[in-house]
């Protein structure tokens, strides 16, 4: 695959939702000259497991299609900041869960490096790397860097430096690109503000919005607690699909969205009523010219996303006390 063709897989006009910060477009094609390029995508360990990550995993997918060596990131250390006490039995969870759902929608993990941020926190020197910036950095510009809602007022210190760790994290796993939601964009351009402290070549950025309750595209309503759990059980699925949000348009329809991403994604067709779409337009423009009905469409995305997660299903039913530490930290992610 040529450097264009890898642009185009990763971030051009097949990439649907894919944003990459304009700073970094020319940059963005130089890595795809290299022989070997790199990219990340991080995620925490707090068992917050939705099926908006379908999005970044068909990232994931274009990724290792183009060539990339990928490297997933499981944020352990991070996560105990937003925890009163550590929970390695509960991150250990969160792991395999990430990994079965990855498989469920067929990436081959064999061809991703899987790294946890113990591999590379307590190594001295991002210590040092972390007194450097915390010397150079003023307290407000951290805060800029913030998810909207802790910016007036970070209520920990851990919360505050949280996004000083995930761009020491760029330097350290030593990649070229990474995967993030379009609402950290803030914590990434501090990155870039300050990488002549670190000495290092700014990590280019590709924005993906995450389909969930507090993104670009919210899935079951107004509140965090509706959304999708891969490990909801099936009746519980279905019945969130069908209170969810589901407008006669295309712009912020978690149904839609969640539509192309769990079928068309993947090449497949949506079958309703005898009718095969066999392209996403086609379902589109009858969905919005009122030929199909809100609930017909929502009963094939929820089959479609039982059948997804019936490994992780059929995992938890084995082994009950790890879907009691889920369903705990789901009570405390409320």
């Amino acid at each position: 695959m040529n450097e264009q063709d890898r642009y185009e897989k990763i971030a051009g006009r097949y990439a649907r939702t894919a944003v990459i910060e304009e700073l970094t477009h020319s940059e963005v094609l130089s890595i795809c000259k290299k022989k070997n390029p790199t990219a990340y995508w991080g995620i925490n360990t707090l068992g917050d497991i939705h099926s908006g990550y379908i999005v970044h995993f068909n990232k994931i997918k274009d990724l290792v299609d183009a060539g990339f060596k990928v490297t997933v990131f499981f944020a352990d250390v991070h996560s105990s900041l937003s925890l009163e006490k550590r929970d390695p039995v509960l991150f250990e969870v969160s792991k395999k869960i990430t990994k079965l759902f990855m498989n469920a929608i067929g990436i081959d993990l064999s061809r991703i490096k899987f790294s946890s941020a113990e591999d590379i926190v307590y190594n001295s020197e991002y210590f040092r790397d972390l007194i450097k910036l915390s010397r150079k950095i003023p307290f407000k510009r951290i805060t800029k860097a913030l998810p909207v809602g802790l910016r007036q007022d970070p209520r920990t210190l851990g919360e505050a430096i949280y996004p000083v760790l995930q761009n020491l994290d760029f330097k350290h796993l030593k990649v070229d690109l990474a995967i993030h939601t379009t609402d950290q964009r803030h914590t990434w351009i501090l990155g870039r503000d300050f990488k002549n402290i670190l000495r290092i070549s700014p990590t280019c950025l590709l924005y993906k919005p995450m389909l969930d309750m507090k993104g670009n595209v919210g899935m079951c309503g107004r509140v965090s607690q509706d959304k999708l759990y891969v490990y909801d059980s099936p009746p519980k699925i279905h019945k969130k699909i069908q209170l969810a949000f589901c407008p006669l348009n295309k712009k912020n329809n978690p149904i839609l969205e969640h539509v192309y991403h769990y079928f068309y994604a993947f090449g497949e067709q949506v079958k309703i009523d005898n009718i095969t779409f066999d392209n996403y337009k086609k379902l589109e423009s009858s969905f919005l010219t009122g030929k199909i009905h809100p609930l017909k469409l929502k009963k094939a995305l929820s089959e479609k996303l039982v059948d997804t997660f019936k490994p992780i299903t059929v995992y938890l039913k084995d082994n009950p006390y790890e879907k009691e530490v889920l369903l705990n930290c789901k009570k405390r992610c409320r």
